[in-house]
């Protein structure tokens, strides 16, 4: 019996021993995470900054005349161009590009440089 009572006992100090080994390795590694979250958030920050800098930039774009008028132009000539690689097929480039012209006369009149 005696016997039995010490070999509890020392099985009883190694489970202790392992798991405070693997409890110190444990807050070993929360800490080392720690840092690494303290210096992501710095990073994190600048971009925030950089982030709500652009917005307020796009804000500003987008509230204003001169940037809907400018889309309509881009998206005007997208529409000749498209139509002029759909031509292409019939005619030569050049060609095709003067009828996609011609035929979008009114929407080029529109288009304010």
């Amino acid at each position: 019996m005696n016997i039995l009572k010490t070999l509890y006992i020392t099985i009883y100090l190694i489970l202790i021993a392992v798991i405070a080994y693997f409890l110190v390795r444990l807050f070993v590694s929360v800490r080392k995470m720690m840092k690494g979250i303290d210096t992501a958030s710095v990073g994190i920050g600048h971009i925030q900054k950089n982030m709500d800098t652009v917005n307020e930039k796009l804000d500003v774009i987008k509230k204003s005349s001169a940037a809907w008028e400018f889309f309509a132009a881009w998206i005007i000539i997208l529409k000749i161009i498209k139509e002029t690689l759909k031509n292409n097929e019939d005619d030569n480039l050049s060609r095709s590009f003067r009828k996609a012209l011609i035929h979008n006369t009114r929407k080029l009149s529109s288009i304010k440089l």
